[in-house]
């Protein structure tokens, strides 16, 4: 752990600064979720398990730490069964549990539109500004916030699809 020192009335300390611990959204949370609850296994006790509050029908405000995240998949995965559990969940996605910029994504006649979209998603912010809605400027702040790491996973996976290395053309055909 990185150390500084902290100066108090002429002596010093040596003071622990806390380290960078990785995250994940919190979105995951809600994808674990509903994979259990399709199939029809009480997410309660799994999350609680895993210091996790699956009943916040609220955003979570922060990331989930690496290390729940992953207990939280080994726990669904042992209870269902299924070591293969991620790629199931992959298979059976719910979009309506995702942010709003992949639901627009998947809502977009085309993967040009779609990015144009995402391109654009900065400009919301600036016209709300320009039009002196402080409120409605926030708002799109946050959800973009909150959706930075979403954004992130969904340009690496359509650069992948448009390059052949995911979806139909990579598998050889169709779902």
């Amino acid at each position: 752990m990185p150390r500084s020192f902290a100066k108090t009335k002429g002596s010093l300390h040596l003071v622990s600064e806390p380290r960078f611990a990785p995250s994940l959204s919190p979105r995951f949370a809600a994808y674990v979720r509903d994979y259990l609850m399709d199939r029809e296994v009480n997410p309660g006790p799994i999350f609680e398990a895993c210091n996790i509050n699956f009943n916040n029908s609220e955003e979570y405000d922060r990331p989930l730490p690496v290390e729940r995240v992953a207990s939280l998949f080994q726990r669904a995965a042992e209870v269902t069964s299924n070591p293969f559990m991620g790629l199931s969940m992959g298979q059976d996605f719910h979009y309506e549990s995702s942010s709003l910029l992949v639901v627009a994504m998947v809502a977009a006649p085309s993967v040009g539109e779609g990015l144009s979209f995402l391109n654009a998603y900065d400009q919301y912010i600036q016209d709300a500004e320009a039009a002196g809605s402080a409120e409605c400027a926030a708002f799109f702040r946050k959800v973009h916030d909150a959706d930075k790491a979403q954004l992130a996973e969904a340009r690496h996976h359509l650069v992948a699809v448009l390059q052949g290395q995911m979806g139909n053309a990579a598998a050889g055909g169709t779902r």
